[in-house]
This record gives structure tokens, C-alpha cells and sequence, in this order.
């Protein structure tokens, strides 16, 4: 018996079933911090900034580029060729970050198999169970960069033009990557085996995962597939119960949203985004005058030795393993 006929045999009539787009994006901010996606909802917060722009930019030229290159049954290095063409037109405020950026894109579409490719920036959805209390249903739904088909599996690359470095654990372990791939098992039965690739644009490298469907590390009943759905239906249930509760970590905080809300973002979470620039200028400043400090001190450590405050001492530690002397711990 399914839900609607459950509803009919104890309320005598079926009722429609609200469908919620649960967009990726919004799914893992809950998964997040469920205050910052609350936020972000209640107070309309779509904040952008320039590696946003930067990344935005990227992926629409490269969309175009490929896309193009399909239509017209070019060779990959062509689309190459016509990427690089195109690059400098883009938004000139930010071309030079853009340019940055991708400088290894090229280079990855010149290695493309245009046969092999069944989407770019292609949407992919499945429904999730509906939620009897509520009678809505969650449709999960995300944006591939580029899927192709492999030897009974499917390949996905996803171009990451910021600074950060991934390595194959973290590429794994990511909500965006598991969110994606359960979906593409619910789209793809047929389908076993998911190879992932996070394509480092800004440095040239490549972070991988690979994912089985019926793999198990625990039990051989909790499978990839089932570790994933529990991740999802987790933050969809924090999503549906309207959970408000905040989970700070300072690097998490630099880059949320919604940091000026928050009643438990440190202050220099909240320095940091509201004015990035005059923050750095403050620690180069900052730097000099503890720079300072540090040449005082050690004039004085020469002379005098050790340098004793209420919790620290200033001194060489024992044994003695450089020629600068430095801060420690007093009971250390």
C-alpha cells in the first residue's frame, strides 16, 4: 500500500501531495549549519562575492564552450582553442581573477571524449519518500558540471576554480559529491559504480572518489547507497522540522552567509566578512607591531633572561632546538 492509498483507507479521500524543490544548495546548508540555512531563507540572504563571480563565470564560458563545440562536431583541442579566444570577453571587472582561475581549464577540455558526454551543467532530481505528518515530498535536485557514461558506470566532472586542494578522502566524504551521486543511482538503477572528479582548475590537479552502489566498510547491509540516503534524509528532516540551531566552527563562519545573524559567530568571523580588506590591513599591521614586540623581548632576554607574564614565559625551550627564543606555556 502506498501513501495515497494509506490516506484514503484511513481519512477516506486522497490528498495531493506538496512537492518542495530541495536544491542542493539548500540541502547542504542544513547539513551546514541549520541556522545559517534558516537564515539565508527567512531573511532572503543571497550574498555574492568575487570567488562566487569568479566560479560563475568560469562555468558559463565553459558550458558555452563545450556545448558549442558539440553542436558543431568540432575536435576537443578546437574547443580549447575557442575557449581561450573567449576568455578575455569575460566580465571585466573580475577578468583577470577569471583568467587566473581556469588557466588549467583548457587543458582539461583538450582531453575530453565528446562521444562519452550525456550532459553539461545538466539538472538531475528524484523524489524523495513523502513525509506523512507534513504531506509534502522533497524533490532533490542538483546541477552537474559534465557527465559522461563509462563502461557500466558513470563519470561526473565538477570544475573547481578556488584555491582549495582536495584530497580523494575529502573528495569522498563531501555532502555535494554523496547528495549528487545518490541521486544519479535513483536516476540510473542499471548503474553500480559513480567515478567522481573534483578538476582543480586554479593549480592543474585532480581530487577522485569512487562510489559502489552495494559497497559496505561496516555491515554488509549498510551500503553506500543507504550511508547516503541517511546523510540527506538527516538535513531533510532539519529542513522540514524548521531546526534553528547554530553550529559554529571559525573556518566555517569566515564564509557563511549569514555571519552577521548569528548570535554565536566569533568577532573575527564577523570582521573578516564584512570588510576583508581592511582585515588583512589590520593583520599586516598587527604583524609588525608583534614583530616589534618579539625584537624587544628578545634584547631583553639576552640581557636579562627570561620573561615571565601570568600564564606564559618568554624563553629558549630545553633543549634548546633554534637560536629564537618563544613564547610558552610556564608549566611546560
Amino acid at each position: 500500500m502506498n501513501n495515497d492509498e494509506l490516506r484514503l483507507a484511513l481519512f477516506g479521500k486522497s490528498k495531493p501531495v506538496e512537492k518542495v524543490i530541495a536544491d542542493r544548495s539548500v540541502v547542504q546548508q542544513y547539513a551546514t549549519c541549520p541556522f545559517a540555512a534558516w537564515a539565508c531563507k527567512e531573511y532572503g540572504i543571497d550574498e555574492t562575492n568575487v570567488l562566487r563571480d569568479v566560479g560563475n563565470e568560469a562555468h558559463k564560458l565553459a558550458e558555452e564552450c563545450i556545448k558549442t563545440g558539440i553542436e558543431d562536431q568540432v575536435l576537443p583541442e578546437d574547443m580549447a582553442d575557442w575557449f581561450i579566444n573567449e576568455l578575455p570577453k569575460v566580465r571585466p571587472d573580475i577578468q583577470p581573477q577569471v583568467i587566473r582561475a581556469v588557466k588549467y581549464l583548457a587543458e582539461s577540455i583538450t582531453h575530453l571524449q565528446p562521444h562519452r558526454i550525456l550532459g553539461v551543467e545538466t539538472q538531475i532530481d528524484c523524489a524523495s519518500g513523502i513525509y506523512a505528518k507534513t504531506g509534502h515530498q522533497f524533490v532533490l535536485t542538483a546541477c552537474l558540471d559534465l557527465l559522461l557514461g563509462g563502461t557500466n558506470s558513470l563519470i561526473v566532472f565538477d570544475w573547481k576554480s578556488g584555491y582549495k586542494k582536495r584530497t580523494n578522502q575529502e573528495t569522498y566524504d563531501d555532502f555535494q559529491c554523496q547528495f549528487d551521486v545518490f541521486i544519479l543511482f535513483k536516476m540510473y538503477p542499471e548503474i553500480d559504480t559513480i567515478h567522481w572528479f573534483y578538476d582543480e582548475t586554479f593549480w592543474g590537479t585532480k581530487s577522485y572518489a569512487r562510489f559502489e552502489r552495494n559497497a559496505s566498510t561496516i555491515h554488509p547491509e549498510l551500503t553506500t547507497e543507504m550511508q547516503f540516503q541517511g546523510r540527506i534524509f538527516s538535513a531533510l528532516n532539519l529542513w522540514k522540522d524548521d531546526c534553528r540551531e547554530a553550529w559554529p566552527e571559525e573556518k566555517k563562519c569566515c564564509w557563511c552567509d549569514a555571519i552577521f545573524f548569528c548570535p554565536h559567530a566569533s568577532a573575527g568571523s564577523k570582521k573578516i566578512a564584512s570588510n576583508p580588506r581592511r582585515f588583512i590591513d589590520r593583520m599586516v599591521a598587527l604583524q609588525a607591531i608583534l614583530d616589534r614586540y618579539n625584537k624587544i623581548a628578545k634584547d631583553w632576554y639576552k640581557r636579562y633572561g627570561q620573561l615571565a607574564g601570568s600564564e606564559m614565559v618568554y624563553e629558549w625551550r630545553k633543549p634548546k632546538q633554534n637560536f629564537t627564543p618563544r613564547l610558552y606555556k610556564s608549566h611546560e
